[in-house]
């Protein structure tokens, strides 16, 4: 549960100061609860599933 809210913090944030970040900035901003760069990535495209939206819509890109 504290993953998934992180995330959406994060994603919230990005959205609301309109700034665009990266799967590789939200896991370096709390790698201690992320563990993998892959539950990040996990977490951002199952929101962006369950939103029905792409993950750029999310304000979230996988490349820096």
């Amino acid at each position: 549960i504290a993953v998934f809210v992180k995330i959406l913090d994060l994603m919230h944030q990005a959205l609301v100061t309109r700034t665009i970040t990266t799967k590789r900035d939200i896991f370096y901003k709390d790698p201690k609860l992320f563990i993998k760069q892959s539950v990040v990535d996990r977490f951002i495209d199952d929101l962006a599933f369950t939103f029905h939206v792409p993950r750029a819509a999310l304000n979230v890109v996988g490349l820096p």
